[in-house]
């Protein structure tokens, strides 16, 4: 098998008309292929869990669900963690829209049959935008079309991850799938996927600017871009008060992710409150020490001078 060029004359089985329970069968063995070796998990913890809040709702949209177990897991992660994620999912595919209506018995992904062409003739928006093992099946003109559609549609973050083809990965495949083979397609279709996939230096050639493509273990290659519009901050209470009102450090150890009333939750964007965090790194806000900074809760006595005793209520301003 020549595995030196991409093979788009491969056309996958369950791309076209095929026996629907052949193909339903397929959907829940990819299901398994992808715990093995998808990395979703890894891209949730480290792309995904950052950009979701507790408190605020936080849309992402999964393009070209398939069997719909991305869009699954990731919302059921982020439930886990007590993250509020709203998750859409979308699939051209109508005998796909028939699976998920099967399978996500409790009703964590909001499934439709639409394209991401549609979304963004229709205005809409989403916080992230994610796609599995879809770059592959694309065309140059579809391939170009999502990702221009990902950009208009996404408002923080985009993620096209996919399978890199590698004649190791074409050989360890083409063995490990006889367990998941009998009555599917998954290991005919999985290596044709393998034959048509992109290597990290062929995706990264044809990426729009702006998009940036990492190997990853596990052969897999991601095509991803941030972008540059939070979403609107809550509205923050009484942030007009003097620090020297807050800072009552001799009254007691804060409250947890709290600091004398204080929240602590913006932390992670660098202010607290409305007070610049910038010389965090350094161990210092605004000049006093942040001795033992862990979880969002300043431990012990929180701040302190750097040569004298606690605060005792004095803003910043007195003594810079």
């Amino acid at each position: 098998m020549n595995l030196t060029h991409r093979d788009t004359a491969a056309v996958e089985l369950m791309d076209g008309p095929c026996d629907e329970a052949r193909l339903f069968t397929t959907y829940r063995r990819f299901e398994l292929a992808n715990r093995a070796v998808s990395g979703w998990r890894g891209l949730y913890r480290s792309r995904i869990r950052p950009l979701l809040s507790p408190q605020r709702q936080t849309t992402l949209l999964d393009v070209g669900f398939g069997g719909g177990d991305i869009p699954r897991a990731l919302a059921a992660w982020a439930r886990r963690d007590g993250l509020r994620l709203d998750v859409t999912a979308i699939d051209p595919d109508e005998r796909a829209l028939r699976f998920a209506a099967e399978t996500d018995r409790e009703g964590m992904v909001r499934y439709r049959r639409a394209s991401t062409t549609e979304l963004v003739a229709a205005g809409e928006r989403y916080d992230i935008v994610v796609s599995n093992h879809v770059l592959h099946h694309l065309t140059d003109a579809s391939r170009e079309a999502l990702f221009a559609d990902s950009e208009r549609l996404a408002r923080r973050l985009a993620l096209h991850d996919d399978i890199e083809r590698s004649r190791l990965a074409y050989g360890l495949y083409a063995v490990g799938a006889l367990a998941i083979a009998p009555g599917s397609f998954a290991r005919t279709d999985g290596l044709i996927s393998i034959r048509r996939s992109y290597t990290a230096g062929e995706l990264a050639r044809v990426v729009p600017p702006g998009w940036s493509v990492e190997s990853l273990p596990r052969w897999r290659v991601l095509a991803f871009r941030a972008f540059e519009t939070p979403p609107a901050a809550a509205p923050q209470a009484s942030t007009s008060r003097s620090l020297s009102a807050v800072l009552s450090l001799s009254k007691g150890r804060p409250r947890s992710g709290r600091l004398e009333g204080w929240s602590l939750r913006r932390l992670r964007s660098g202010r607290l409150e409305g007070w610049s965090l910038r010389r965090l790194r350094r161990g210092r806000l605004e000049g006093w020490s942040l001795r033992r900074l862990r979880r969002g809760r300043l431990e012990g006595w929180s701040l302190r001078r750097p040569r004298r005793g606690r605060l005792e209520g004095s803003a910043p301003e007195e003594h810079r």
